[in-house]
């Protein structure tokens, strides 16, 4: 076995798999495109096309950096040794990444808190993530200059621990938070629902949040670990480097497009309503006369008295507020 395959192996695996979640973000990106392009508010099209725009540079310094090492570099230890130019660039498309779409999961706290009547709380906490989403941010970059002052040397990686240390902690610290924040105010979201269907609309809310939570901080965790036990010896860290960026983009894409699948499993149970939640059809029996916007209907002794709850996601209508 090559004595550089600890190098190459994870250099080229990590690529793949780089290339693999690209593409996953790929067919999400057009999934969002038909679903939400003329309907989601500004402010959230620009998170989704700069995160798209990222992807793309870090792919191609990606591509710039394997090339280098196995193609050109190939047999060479001096590509390992001191590597390409284009090596220094992941820590600070990272960070832009995981920022942007940490930044968009504070915000989500928020708009969710003050429905809830918790603004107060949440205020704090999305403000706490996102100052800690700035110092993570910070450290990636100084992360990415260290490495291009050391004239990117792997045996110098070890000068560079600290600001990756707080770089990918604070990047877990987000994750974590982020993940149990939601948890907390879905259910308590919950437990203020009288309707079934409603609950479990929320369950699977909840066991999304957790599951997208669990997979950036597990990654990233992993990504600090690797770096802290074995820089010199191989590339393991490099591995999960190219693929932190893009589990984030497919997070945050995947959020944004579970909301159409969430709001089917509330037509299965509603009579129908428009995209703002608004009933739509109306029942009548023997001469039904009132009406009520809110789906609850009383004017006279022979009628019906319908009461149902709709739960909507608002953003995808423009509107600034956001319950789910």
């Amino acid at each position: 076995m090559s004595a550089y395959v600890g190098f190459t192996g994870p250099l080229y695996i990590g690529s793949m798999l780089n290339w693999l979640l690209f593409g996953s973000f790929i067919v999400q990106l057009y999934d969002y495109y038909i679903l939400y392009q003329n309907t989601d508010q500004r402010f959230i099209k620009i998170i989704v096309y700069f995160v798209f725009m990222v992807e793309i540079v870090q792919l191609i310094f990606m591509n710039h950096t394997v090339w280098q090492i196995l193609i050109e570099g190939y047999g060479d230890p001096s590509y390992i040794a001191v590597t390409p130019w284009s090596s220094v660039t992941p820590p600070v498309l990272n960070g832009i990444v995981s920022f942007t779409v940490e930044t968009f999961f504070s915000w989500r706290i928020w708009t969710l808190g003050r429905h809830l009547g918790t603004h107060r709380v949440t205020r704090a906490i999305s403000a706490f993530i996102v100052l800690i989403g700035v110092v993570h941010f910070g450290a990636s970059m100084a992360t990415t200059i260290q490495f291009s002052i050391l004239r990117r040397e792997i045996d110098s990686l070890g000068a560079i621990y600290a600001s990756a240390i707080v770089w990918l902690s604070g990047s877990v610290i987000c994750d974590v938070l982020i993940a149990i924040t939601m948890v907390t105010l879905l259910a308590r979201s919950r437990t203020k629902s009288a309707f079934g269907n409603t609950e479990k609309v929320i369950n699977t809310l909840i066991v999304n949040t957790i599951e997208t939570g669990a997979i950036t901080a597990v990654i990233a965790l992993l990504h600090l670990i690797f770096f802290l036990t074995n820089t010199t010896d191989n590339f393991i860290h490099v591995c999960m480097e190219y693929v932190l960026g893009g589990i984030f983009s497919n997070v945050l894409l995947a959020t944004l497009n579970g909301r159409h699948r969430l709001r089917n499993m509330n037509e299965n149970y509603s009579s129908g309503f428009n995209s703002t939640g608004t009933i739509v059809q109306q029942i009548r029996l023997s001469e039904l006369r009132g009406r009520s916007a809110m789906g609850t209907m009383r004017t006279s002794p022979d009628e019906v008295h319908i009461a149902t709850e709709v739960v909507t996601d608002a953003s995808s209508d423009g509107r600034k507020d956001y319950p789910l």
